[in-house]
């Protein structure tokens, strides 16, 4: 079924539009349309096949000439087709939702067989054409399946064989996914990841130390940051980023200490109130280090010292007194007379000062009296003196001269030229010795920046002996023997480590083991992160352990001689075999042994018999084992031994003899290993008690690598770093307890006190037993309440005059007059509430003579409407004179009598009413929106107050809104009369297509109506259309249309929309696609 509908949703009138399969459908048009361009548009519409279009002209045809019989002609034969058409589109689509079915329920074949019945149909529809396919598809990838399969597993196997671990496991994963069910690459992929995971170790490893290091950078603990990254370059040497990192860090360490020591310098000078030379100092901090707080709040601080009117008052004050007394020491009364009255201006008391002034008053009254050649003389004079004060020699001279010619014969005259000649050789010579002093001391930084520190020393030195006055060279000669001394340390500390490392090698390549690990033992303290001095030691410790079991190995076997040798001397022949067998079992390649052996072998057999010899044997293997059994390990050695002696190819002594040996062996090593340990872990110890828990870590170490098991030496090293880590955060803690009480002072002092308050409280959950946060906290408690106290009433003034304001501006004159009231409670003087409330006073006034005037209006406007039989209208305008006078008794009588005449009209309507209503809500509720939308309208022109029709219009409208899938335009778009507008769109999804919507939001500009075409097409063609009447209507209309019963709709991947208003302007602003529910 094909629907056209079209709704205002500015509650203006709503027009719908029926195709042929709705009931009394009809296509508003205008007589003003040409009947015979609208059957020519029919005509060609007919022999296009747009049959839907078509029927459209010819049923706005008959609505011009009814009784034409061409036009019912041709629109009953559209029909047919159209009938014709759905039907064919009736039996497609059955075929199709039938393969949909079995599609969806897994059945492949069968949903195959629909759809080619289908495509017998339609062979060109697209949608089946696509689920054929993929029906087709999917049983060919079940065949594929089993090879990718086995090409997964054998790519794995070759990655394996790579090592290339994740691209197998990529692979065997694949594997496992295609069957899930399949146990071997499962079993490959956990031996894979097992080969994975001890790859990564190393990695892991790698990273632990670098996440270590920067979290040792961020606590700016430079050193040991240096040292895990060497700990990961001794992993993965080649890194370049971690070897960059490394160099950083090194530099950050560097920069850290120069920091450091700027600011303790910059501190002392603080603490000696040296402030100019402080705040230098701090600079120099912030120039190593930019944008620390620290030394920019310091440098604050001291500013605002410097800045307070206090301290400018006595700097002034100082300096007007010095000008004044140099004034007055050089006779300069005129001066020295207003540098006096400055400091009075500043001190009205000051003593010196008033006592001057009294003294220079006199001076100069007494002066004023001498000749004018005196006055002409002390001028002179005193300008001279002026400018040898001011260091202007050339113009003293010049001034002595002429009071010299003056007073040709005054000596003092002739002495200050005399001075002033001096002054200005000595200048000449000072300004030389300047410039050679600046041009030293270039040359000394130029060669300390280039690090000749000695070269630079004597540069210094050679500017100290030109101008000893100056400091600079002084401080960078203190500068330069501290880069000296370290320098000099740095130099022989590596000295001594390779004097050390040399000396312990020497040793070592002449096996003096012990002087050797000695010397490695010292190397390691002077370079701790060197790791040739504790890999050297283990392998000593080792090689010391081997010389132990040889030395032993040596000691025993010439004692087993010597006991062979003194058994054999006194004819124990059995006891000497024994010895000699035990000797050539520790040392098989000795051939002394078995040739005495073999030589009391010989004797024995000639003195003991067979019989005698196996009892003899079995006594001694018999003694043996039970000295075995019981670990008499060196008595049962020596009867395995006699035994031999009698019988050699026993097997059994012999085995017994090896295992002895063994177990000796075995017993040694652990002593050696004991012995090295237990020193180990005393010097440890020593170190521990002795807090050198740097040095303690270094052996607690090498004592986990001789016994890894051993639990003590790994508690220890947890001590240390509890400890360590306990100093770290103490004096981390404290820093930054002193940097937010530093910040909270001086947001305090510049009364920001929520920020100082939060400063407070962060320093106080540092250290809570400190008393000065919680008493600077109380203060600013108390400041903050009066500043909110006098915030509140002024808000609360604000706040009223606001509201009062609103209200005047609103005619609320009651409500202003009471915001006011309460202002003037609060600020007696406030003169806006005073103004406001005069005002209000005679708009009052005014406003009842409005209102009368009003009144009479509205009561003769509803007579006027009650005369016309507008009673709705007149009970407007009565309620509107009950406005200006609510209590009035002749309006509400005429609005109860208004009212009974309306009720009497209602109960007329309401039946009809509630049979659009009822029609509606069956529509609705079998989604047939386009009659529930006609049958609403219907029921609202009876009742327009009614609530319930529009509602459920918007509610019909909002569910084709929320399931909107393509927004084609969205912006006032007007197309031209005649003129086509095309608006393309991405394809929608055939599973959506059937159930499409168009919504079209249009307006005529102009006075008559008129047809839109709306043509829908792809890339390749135009596809369908259809006719939308355009009403002479100012006011926007929603056209609805079900585009989805069109066949061409679904089959085709449609992308554009086009619109053609015929003899008409039209306005759009909104084209979308919906889809129904």
């Amino acid at each position: 079924m094909f629907h056209f509908m079209r709704l205002s949703f500015t509650f203006s009138y709503l027009y719908l539009l029926f195709t042929f399969l709705l009931s009394g459908g009809s296509i508003l048009a205008q007589e003003t349309l040409s009947f015979k361009s609208i059957i020519t548009s029919a005509n060609e519409k007919f022999t296009e096949k747009d049959y839907i279009s078509a029927k459209t002209y010819y049923e706005m045809a008959l609505r011009i000439k009814e009784d034409d019989a061409f036009s019912k002609q041709r629109l009953s034969e559209t029909i047919e087709l159209i009938q014709k058409q759905l039907e064919t589109q009736g039996v497609f689509y059955r075929y199709l939702d039938q393969g949909d079915q079995l599609n969806r329920e897994g059945k492949l074949e069968d949903a195959l067989f629909f759809y080619n019945k289908a495509l017998e149909i339609f062979p060109a529809d697209k949608y089946t054409l696509a689920q054929a396919d993929k029906i087709n598809k999917t049983l060919e990838e079940a065949a594929n399946r089993k090879q990718n399969y086995n090409q997964s597993m054998e790519l794995g196997d070759q990655l394996l064989l790579s090592q290339k671990y994740e691209e197998a496991l990529v692979q065997f994963n694949q594997a496992s996914t295609i069957f899930a069910d399949e146990s071997l690459p499962k079993e490959k992929i956990e031996s894979t990841k097992k080969l994975l995971e001890l790859q990564k170790q190393k990695e892991v490893s790698f990273q632990q130390f670098i996440t270590e290091a920067n979290n040792q950078i961020s606590r700016k603990n430079y050193q040991d940051a240096i040292k895990n990254l060497l700990e990961a370059l001794a992993i993965i040497p080649d890194d370049a980023k971690t070897t960059a990192l490394l160099e950083e860090t090194r530099q950050l360490l560097d920069k850290s200490n120069l920091y450091k020591e700027a600011l303790a310098k910059a501190d002392d000078a603080y603490e000696k109130k040296l402030f100019e030379q402080s705040i230098t100092l701090y600079q120099n901090a912030l120039e190593i280090w930019p944008n620390q707080p620290y030394p920019a709040d310091m440098i604050l601080r001291i500013n605002q010292s410097l800045n307070s009117e206090k301290y400018l008052k006595e700097v002034a004050l100082k300096e007007y007194l010095a000008q004044a007394n140099t004034f007055y020491a050089n006779q300069q009364f005129e001066d020295a007379l207003q540098a006096y009255n400055k400091v009075l201006e500043i001190d009205p008391e000051h003593k010196q000062a008033g006592d001057r002034l009294t003294e220079i008053s006199f001076i100069i009254s007494q002066n004023k009296a001498k000749q004018q050649n005196e006055i002409l003389f002390a001028q002179f004079i005193t300008t001279g003196d002026s400018a040898m004060s001011a260091g202007k020699y050339e113009e003293a001279l010049a001034d002595y001269q002429e009071a010299l010619n003056i007073k040709p014969d005054n000596s003092d005259v002739k002495i200050k030229i005399n001075n002033v000649e001096s002054l200005l050789n000595k200048a000449q010579a000072l300004l030389e010795k300047a410039a050679a002093y600046e041009r030293i001391i270039t040359e000394a930084d130029m060669l300390l920046s280039q690090n000749e520190l000695n070269n630079a020393r004597q540069r210094y030195e050679s500017a100290i002996q030109i101008d000893n006055t100056q400091t600079y060279p002084v401080d960078q000669i203190k500068k330069v023997d501290l880069m000296l001394v370290d320098q000099a340390e740095k130099n022989k500390a590596n000295l001594k480590y390779n004097e050390l490392i040399a000396s312990a090698l020497k040793h070592f390549e002449a096996r003096n083991l012990n002087e050797a690990r000695s010397e490695y033992v010292k190397a390691s303290e002077f370079k701790p992160e060197d790791e040739t001095p504790h890999q050297q030691i283990i392998i000593i410790d080792r090689m010391l352990a081997d010389e132990v079991l040889s030395r032993a190995k040596d000691e025993q076997y010439n004692n087993l001689l010597d006991m062979a040798s003194s058994a054999f001397d006194v004819n124990n022949f059995e006891l000497a075999i024994g010895k000699y067998e035990e000797a050539s079992l520790l040392k098989p390649e000795e051939s002394l042994p078995k040739e005495k052996i073999e030589q009391i072998k010989l004797l024995l057999n000639e003195k003991l018999t067979l019989a005698q010899k196996e009892k003899e044997f079995s006594e001694l293997i018999l003694l043996a084992d039970s000295q075995f059994e019981n670990k008499n390990y060196e008595a049962s050695l020596e009867n395995y031994r006699i035994a031999l002696g009698i019988f050699i190819d026993r097997q059994h002594p012999s085995d017994r003899i090896q295992q002895i040996d063994q177990i000796f062996k075995e017993i040694a090593a652990a002593q050696a290993l004991d012995e090295n340990y237990n020193k180990l872990i005393s010097n440890a110890d020593d170190l521990f008690a002795s807090a050198e828990y740097p040095k303690a870590q270094t052996i607690y170490n090498e004592a986990i690598v001789l016994k890894p098991d051993e639990i003590y030496p790994k508690n220890q090293l947890d001590k240390i770093n509890v400890i360590m880590s306990d100093m770290v955060k103490e004096v981390e803690l404290l820093g930054v307890y002193n940097e937010h009480i530093a910040q909270a002072d001086q947001l305090f002092n510049t009364k920001s006190y929520d920020q100082s308050k939060e400063r407070y409280e962060k320093a106080l959950q540092l250290r809570p037993e400190e008393n000065y946060p919680k008493e600077q906290l109380l203060l600013i408690d108390e400041s903050l309440k009066l500043i909110a106290e006098a915030k509140a009433i002024e808000s609360r003034i604000d706040k009223l005059r606001a509201e009062g304001d609103n209200y005047f501006g609103n005619k609320k004159y009651t409500d202003a007059n009471a915001a006011f009231d309460q202002i003037l409670l609060l600020d007696p003087d406030n003169s806006h509430a005073q103004a406001k409330k005069a005002e209000i006073a005679l708009a009052l006034a005014s406003l009842a003579r409005e209102n009368q005037q009003r009144y009479d209006e509205a009561i003769a406007d509803a007579e006027k409407n009650v005369g016309l039989k507008e009673y709705k209208l007149a009970v407007v305008s009565y309620k509107t004179a009950l406005g200006y006078k609510p209590d009035d008794t002749f309006a509400n009588t005429r609005i109860s009598q208004v009212e009974a005449i309306i009720q009497e009209e209602l109960l007329v309507l309401k039946t009809e009413y509630n049979k659009f209503i009822t029609a509606a809500d069956k529509s609705y509720n079998i989604k047939n929106y386009d009659n529930a939308i006609e049958s609403y309208l219907k029921a609202e022109n009876i009742k327009p107050d009614e609530r319930y029709p529009r509602e459920m219009i918007h509610k019909i409208a909002q569910i084709i809104e929320e399931n909107k899938i393509r927004e084609l335009n969205s912006a006032a778009t007007l197309i031209a009369s005649n003129v086509s507008k095309r608006f393309t769109f991405e394809p929608v999804d055939v599973i959506e297509r059937r159930a499409n919507y168009i919504l079209i939001k249009a307006k005529n500009t102009g006075n008559s109506a008129f047809p839109l075409i709306v043509n829908f097409g792809s890339a390749s063609s135009r596809n369908g259309g259809f006719v939308l009447p355009i009403p002479a209507s100012e006011e926007y209309n929603d056209f609805v249309v079900r585009i989805g019963s069109q066949y061409k709709w679904f089959s085709e991947d449609n992308t554009w929309i086009e619109l053609l208003p015929e003899n008409g302007e039209v306005e759009v602003s909104i084209i979308q696609i919906s889809k129904g529910n």
